[in-house]
Parts: structure tokens; sequence; C-alpha cells
């Protein structure tokens, strides 16, 4: 591969190490996270881009077809697929980056758009993802980029899945019920938030039975997971609202598409899916995780592997 690597897959001793060394909970279960990764044969590059940018990207797996994951406005995909990637790299080669802005990876002097976000992640597929077209799943945001990319390069493609993703069937008057629902003014009080303090409100949304964490551990998490990019992910979320409002393909491109949603998700709500499924028509597909809200991937990872590769064609077990 033609991209610089980035660290050596870590040993086990090496972790161990890390971690007994560390007093940030965060950290700790950090390398735990990346020991997943790395047990599911997945290694770390970095992919350099333009404007200094550069993609953090994890790469690995078995499987002759390639399957691109795409997280949410979170941290960075090692806390969204963790707990998926183990069953998934058995089946596929596996390309996993930070979005733009989010864990490892950096936009530079990008602009802070979802078109900047799709040009990062199409390059990231013509260079690496093979000579076959690849199968694509983004949650929330990262389904935004992935709907994006699927329309405007069909030939990139071969399946795409959307999780708890509305894609092209929110509108803005969607957008202002749910922040009415919610109680906030904007989304970025929500999903930006600008202390330890407002976690458990953005924990208590995300999560149907959200964890209860102490007061150290969130301002760990804040600390480490939340203080970074803080100005380029706002006007990121400012970006969203504004893709809301333009016009939109409406259908898009014919790939089959799985959309995955989480029964009780508020931010976005299961009649968008139900709407964006009577938009694509007989090419869409919906199934939807019980007891689960926006993060069906973390707090149902086996049900949802189970839906994506059924879907996708490969044996679950």
């Amino acid at each position: 591969m033609d991209i610089e690597v980035l660290e050596p897959a870590p040993s086990w001793w090496t972790v161990r190490r890390l971690v007994g060394g560390l007093r940030s909970p965060t950290r700790w279960q950090r390398a735990l996270l990346r020991r997943r990764f790395v047990r599911a044969g997945l290694a770390l590059y970095r992919m350099p881009l333009s404007d200094q940018g550069h993609l953090s990207v994890w790469v690995g797996g078995s499987g002759s077809e390639t399957l691109v994951l795409l997280h949410g406005f979170g941290s960075s995909c090692l806390w969204q697929w963790a707990d998926m990637v183990g069953k998934l790299g058995r089946a596929y080669r596996l390309i996993i980056p930070d979005l733009l802005w989010f864990g490892d990876s950096d936009g530079g002097g990008a602009e802070r758009s979802l078109a900047t976000q799709a040009n990062a992640i199409e390059r990231l597929i013509r260079e690496h993802g093979g000579d076959a077209p690849v199968h694509l799943a983004g949650i929330s945001y990262g389904g935004f980029i992935a709907y994006l990319l699927a329309n405007d390069h069909p030939e990139l493609v071969r399946r795409l899945v959307l999780i708890d993703c509305p894609a092209t069937a929110m509108t803005r008057g969607d957008y202002d019920a749910v922040l009415a629902a919610l109680g906030i003014s904007d989304m970025n009080e929500l999903l930006v938030p600008a202390s330890a303090a407002e976690l458990p409100r953005l924990i208590n949304v995300a999560y149907h039975r959200p964890p209860a964490l102490p007061g150290f551990a969130l301002a760990d998490a804040y600390r480490t997971l939340f203080s970074q990019h803080i100005a380029a992910r706002r006007a990121l979320l400012d970006d969203l609202v504004r893709y809301l409002d333009s016009d939109r393909p409406s259908g898009g491109s014919e790939h089959p598409v799985l959309l995955i949603w989480g029964e009780h998700d508020a931010i976005f709500p299961l009649a968008l899916a139900k709407r964006l499924q009577s938009e694509l028509g007989d090419r869409a597909q919906l199934v939807l995780i019980k007891d689960t809200a926006h993060a069906p991937i973390v707090e149902a990872p086996r049900v949802v592997n189970r839906a994506l590769m059924d879907f996708l064609g490969a044996s679950p077990e």
C-alpha cells in the first residue's frame, strides 16, 4: 500500500504495559479497543491528504470482498465499531477510517463539509479498495457521507448500508421538530458538548440503556475524546444543516440499500426511516433493532452484525 504506516500493530505485552501505566480510564479503554482491532487482523495506517490533512485508517481482515465502515459524529472509529470487527473481519477485508477532525484524522485547512469528507473517503476507496466495488456502511453522520458518495460515484459501491441515517428523507422542518423534542436550540449543543457536565445529556439520548458513569470518568472522557477540533466539528454540523436545506437527489443510484434503525432513536426518529424506505422503493429494506436508540452498533452489535452480513451475503456464523 502506498500509505504511510502510522505505527505497527502493538503486541499484547505493549498493550498490557500501556494499560498498567495509565491513570486515564478512557485511555485504558481505548487500548483495549485497539486490541480488538488488532485481533481482527487490522493494522493502522496514515494516508496523507492535501491541505496538510490525513486520514487515520485501519485496514485488514479476510475475505475477497471489501467492506468500508464509516463512524458517526462521535470520537473515533474505535469506540463505535470495536464490538463488530471481530466477526466482520473474518468475512471481509475491512477499511475503517477515522473521519476528518475525529479520532486521529485531521482535515488540515480543508473546508469543513460533507463534500470534503466524501472526497477523502472516495480517494481512500479508489486507492485502496481493490479492483471491485466495495460494500459501504455508515452510521448517522457517516451514513450521510456514505449516501453522498454512493450517489456521486456509483461505480465504487456494490451495496449500501445506512444505520440510523435519514439521508435525503429529513427536512429542515424535521430537524427543527427534533430540536424542540430534545429541548435544544442547535444540534451542536448535544453533539459538541462544551464541558463534561453536558456529556450525560448526550449519553442519555444516544443509548436506550445509558451506562452510568461517575463524574471523574465523564471528565476524563470529555478531556480525551471531546475537547479536540471543537470549532471544526461545529462547522461540520452547520454544514449538515445547510445540506438539509439544499436540493438533494431523491432516490439516487440503484444500489441495494439496507436501513438499520434503533427502535427508540430520538435524534433521527423511526418515522424518518420509513419515509426513506418509501423514497428508495423496492431496492431498500428496513431492519428495526429493538431496545436500542441512536447507537445500535454499540447496544446490540451481534444483532446488527447478523442483519448486515445477511444483507451482504456472508454467513454470520
